[in-house]
């Protein structure tokens, strides 16, 4: 990374700080992609379609070597689907930082754990 031009800026760092308390969508499908070439290099094949910001769930992850796919939608929190409005019977995984939402109705990522929860169904575990 010596190719790169890094520089000390004060106004960036402030800017960088101020960011850094934020945890933004665009942030959290990047750190997908990072998860699964990490943690699932037996998915060689995969696509990913993205709907526009309108549209949810937020893509279609394509497993291209089964012809198999799921709509999948992302959050920084779990809640945050919930609180979108979102309907959980069109959503088939939501993947998220934090996983902070006990009753949701979806299987959820939490990529800052790596762990796969269940969804709940209404009424109990």
């Amino acid at each position: 990374m010596s190719e790169f031009r890094w520089r000390k800026d004060g106004e960036l760092k402030e800017e960088c700080d101020r960011l850094s308390e934020v945890m933004y969508e665009d942030e959290v499908i990047f750190l997908f992609g990072f998860y699964l070439g990490r943690y699932a290099p037996e998915l060689k094949a995969l696509g990913i379609r993205f709907r526009s910001p309108e549209e949810h769930p937020d893509a279609i992850l394509i497993n291209q070597e089964t012809g198999e796919m799921m709509n999948v939608d992302f959050e920084s929190l779990s809640s945050n689907f919930r609180e979108g409005g979102r309907d959980p019977a069109k959503c088939d995984l939501l993947v998220c930082i934090l996983h902070d939402w006990g009753e949701c109705p979806v299987p959820v990522l939490e990529l800052s754990t790596g762990k796969l929860h269940r969804p709940v169904k209404a009424g109990g575990r």
